[in-house]
């Protein structure tokens, strides 16, 4: 130790840092004190810090390097990747993970008296992403997250541990997740079997996950097969379990809709052996942008508003809540406008499903002859003779058909290959179907309410640019088939004319979803309207929150007043006097409240563009929504929306369930998580 003070005395003799002075006259920097970097954007780095030291000026050429294939090469002496080393400690790792840090000299020649480069003497960082140095700010990671965020869209949200919550003292937990520690070993976990109710309940799963009748138990064949368990099942008794879970999992619905604020409500109507059943089922977004879907209620109904009534007061759901109204048919007996009167809902958010829709118009033109025939040509062509019942299966039946290498004959030989005009008909018909296709696997995927009208817009385009004389040349097919073209555009221009045109209610929340702040499909007077429509829903939630601090009660207006004005007596003292006009709520002007709001979106917008690429609006939204009050507020309530109705992963065995108890059946299916 005596040793090793006596070296770092003799390398500062003389006054000064000889350490910054032997890294400025190195190779490693240049005359203005910047790190030498072999890349295309050289960001400036600050100097060496003070008081560790003296370099050695003899460099020895760099050892050979085992490259992966096998080999060896020499790595430039002066490349910054001779210089790059980790952090004494990580306090985000999920980020930290893609960052190194630029020592002043190679990496593996610390300063003398010292095992290796500690943090403050980075005098850059490096990201591995980008492959680019950027400044780095000793003794915290604001930096490091600053430039991950802007750059490559990642926040520290991946399920890392905080270090100060878990793993014992502050001390102890940084050294166990530092550059030196190891991964902790992985421990089997044993499977458990719960006895007594995992029988049943593995049977109850069984029989509404596939839509089997609790008949299925009496069978003399099933009772056979069950024969070796410990004690028999009736129908009855399976019946009982059935009602149950019911109930256990209408309590944990209760729960789940305890955070619940603002909710899209949709409905569809079940045909089953003569009756009728209603299914109803809410979307919403939490208050941490967690999206859930759930199917609340099925029950017989002779008018779908009753069912609805009588869901959302079991559940102590508000109809001022509800968002906007989805229907999946239309017909009679799903009513919409007597729904949506009867709920005190606008008309102009009461929808049918745009998906069903869609279908709607797609398969209405695909009756029509000569397309007709084609289709029932490739149904015999791929020994598919199932109904069509959408676009999607109707493109994949398409696409088997161009992709079979010869039609498959039937037992008699009676089946002749499809003519090369009949081939040229079927890829016009699979250009034709496409958009279509990918529009239901998008908005399956992202059922917001604002997806649907770039999504629509951009089928339109689409359409409009299909050419079938490219593959039909001129003849009769051509003809036909650009007939089947132009009567699909009228009828999707006129189904969806609101979205085409932009009069839907919904135009104004395109830009809360950030993916869509670059949507070219809009015009620059349509961009104008919603940043408009947008900045006047801010506003009003704004004074509403001043309002809602008119209207305290007698009793705690007093301690609201004195607790206003405590945190406000400072307010402004760093910021300017306007910060304390903005910081008080009940004080707030409808001045105030509009220039508030334009600063809100017009901020919120610039800080969209910086962004590299946003993959999913629910994390970046739940990432940021503490710096965007009021827009976090509409995003959770317009993200949390849908128009849209997904058909059950079990819907081909729904409709063909012939038993009793579908309310139940059908209920436990959709929620069979919770059972």
């Amino acid at each position: 130790m005596e040793n090793i003070q006596h070296k770092e005395a003799n390398n500062d003799v003389g006054g000064g840092d000889s350490r910054i002075k032997a890294a400025e006259s190195s190779d490693f920097v240049d005359d203005q004190g910047h790190a030498k970097v072999n890349d295309p954007v050289e960001p400036p780095a600050r100097f060496a810090p003070k008081g560790r030291g003296s370099l050695d000026d003899s460099i020895d050429p760099s050892e050979p390097v085992t490259t992966p294939g096998g080999g060896t090469k020499q790595m430039d002496p002066n490349s910054i990747l001779t210089r790059l080393y980790d952090p004494d400690r990580m306090q985000k790792p999920a980020i930290w993970k893609f960052i190194k840090l630029v020592a002043p000299g190679p990496a593996d020649q610390p300063p003398p008296g010292c095992m290796k480069w500690r943090s403050k003497d980075a005098i850059a960082a490096y990201c591995l992403k980008c492959k680019k140095q950027f400044t780095y700010t000793k003794g915290t990671s604001k930096t490091i997250s600053r430039h991950m965020m802007a750059y490559h869209g990642l926040v520290n949200t991946d399920g890392e541990t905080d270090i100060t919550n878990e793993g014992g003292t502050d001390g102890t937990r940084s050294k166990a997740i530092g550059p030196s520690a190891k991964e902790p070993p992985l421990k089997k976990r044993k499977k458990t079997v719960t006895k007594g109710e995992s029988q049943p309940l593995l049977l109850l799963k069984w029989l509404v996950g596939s839509f089997r009748p609790f008949t299925v138990v009496d069978d003399l064949g099933f009772k056979e097969l069950v024969r070796g368990l410990p004690e028999p099942y009736t129908k009855e008794d399976v019946l009982v379990l059935a009602r149950s879970k019911v109930e256990s999992a209408k309590a944990e619905l209760h729960q789940q809709l305890g955070l619940c604020e603002d909710f899209s409500l949709a409905y569809e109507v079940i045909k089953c052996q003569g009756m009728k059943y209603c299914s109803v089922r809410i979307t919403f977004c939490t208050a941490v942008f967690e999206r859930h879907s759930l199917t609340i209620k099925v029950a017989p109904c002779g008018s779908p508003v009753s069912v609805v009534e009588e869901a959302l007061q079991e559940y102590g759901l508000s109809s001022k809540k509800i968002t906007n109204i989805t229907r999946k048919h239309a017909t009679e007996d799903c009513n919409l406008s007597e729904t949506a009167t009867q709920l005190n809902i606008p008309l102009k958010l009461a929808s049918r499903c745009i998906l069903h829709t869609m279908d709607h118009v797609v398969m209405s033109c695909l009756s029509l002859d000569p397309v007709k025939q084609l289709l029932a040509l490739i149904q015999e062509y791929v020994k598919n003779h199932k109904a069509v019942p959408n676009c999607k299966d109707a493109y994949k039946l398409v696409q088997d058909f161009l992709e079979l290498p010869t039609p498959a004959a039937s037992k008699n030989g009676d089946v002749t290959c499809p003519t090369m005009q009949q081939q040229s008909m079927a890829r016009a018909l699979r250009e034709i179907l496409q958009p279509f296709y990918d529009a239901t696997k998008t908005l399956s995927v992202e059922p917001y309410p604002m997806m649907a009208i770039p999504v629509f817009r951009r089928i339109n385009d689409v359409l409009g640019k299909v050419n079938v004389n490219d593959s039909l040349g001129s003849g009769f097919e051509a003809t036909s088939m650009e007939q089947f073209r132009q009567s699909i555009c009228t009828a999707f221009e006129k189904a969806f004319e609101p979205m085409l045109n932009g009069t839907t209610p919904f135009m104004w929340t395109v830009p809360i979803d950030p993916r869509l702040i670059h949507m070219k499909g809009l015009s620059a007077s349509e961009k104008d309207d919603v940043v408009a429509t947008l900045t006047a829903n801010v506003k009003r939630l704004k004074l509403s929150k001043r309002s809602s601090g008119e209207n305290i009660d007698q009793q705690g207006q007093d301690n609201a007043k004195n607790r206003r004005q405590e945190t406000s007596t400072m307010a402004g003292l760093f910021f300017g006097e306007d910060a304390e006009v903005e910081g008080t709520d009940v004080n707030c002007s409808d001045e105030d409240a509009t220039s508030y709001a334009r600063t809100s979106v017009d901020r919120y917008i610039e800080t969209v563009k910086s962004n590299r690429r946003i993959e999913d609006p629910l994390g970046w939204w739940k990432a940021n929504q503490d710096q965007f009050p009021e827009l976090s507020l509409l995003a959770r309530k317009w993200l949390g929306a849908s128009t849209i109705f997904l058909e059950p992963d079990g819907k081909a065995e729904r409709d063909g369930y012939h038993g009793d108890h579908l309310e139940v059946v059908s209920f436990l299916h959709d929620n069979i998580g919770l059972i």
